[in-house]
C-alpha cells in the first residue's frame, strides 16, 4: 500500500481547520484538502524559511464551539485566543504523531495526525545566498 500524504508548500504559517464528519468524529483540513483524504498525514515544505509554524484553529458547529488543543512527543503546543500553534525548527525523521484534541465543555473527540515538517536548514539557505552573489 502506498502512503499519501498532503503536501503543502512555501507557506507559514499552515493552517488547519478542524470540522465533524458525518459521523461526528474530529477532522482537520486545511484550505479544502481533508487529511482524511491523505491518511491524516501533512507534510510542510519550505524553500526559504528555517522555521515552520502550523496553526489549528477552533470550529463551530452550529452553535457550538469547539476548542483545540495539541501535543506531540510530549510537548504542547500554544494556545492562542481561537487557534493552538507550534513552530517547528528542524526536519524529523519521520513524520510526527500529533494528538488534537477538540471540546464543546461536554464532549471531546480526538484525531491522531501526521506532520513532517520541512524547513530549510539555515547553512543551506547561507550557502544558496552566497551562491547568489557569484
Amino acid at each position: 500500500m502506498t502512503m499519501s500524504y498532503l503536501l503543502v508548500s512555501n507557506e507559514d504559517p499552515v493552517v488547519l481547520d478542524g470540522y465533524l464528519d458525518s459521523s461526528s468524529n474530529l477532522q482537520l483540513k486545511h484550505d479544502s484538502d481533508e487529511l482524511d483524504d491523505y491518511d491524516q498525514e501533512i507534510w510542510c515544505s519550505h524553500d526559504t524559511a528555517t522555521a515552520i509554524t502550523v496553526e489549528i484553529h477552533d470550529f463551530v458547529v452550529g452553535a457550538t464551539t469547539w476548542t483545540v488543543s495539541a501535543e506531540h512527543d510530549r510537548s504542547s503546543w500554544t494556545r492562542e485566543s481561537d487557534h493552538v500553534w507550534f513552530t517547528f525548527t528542524e526536519e524529523p525523521t519521520w513524520p510526527l504523531e500529533v494528538q488534537v484534541s477538540a471540546t464543546d465543555g461536554a464532549g471531546n473527540k480526538q484525531r491522531t495526525i501526521y506532520i513532517k515538517p520541512q524547513p530549510q536548514p539555515p547553512n543551506l539557505l547561507q550557502q544558496s545566498s552566497a551562491e547568489q552573489l557569484l
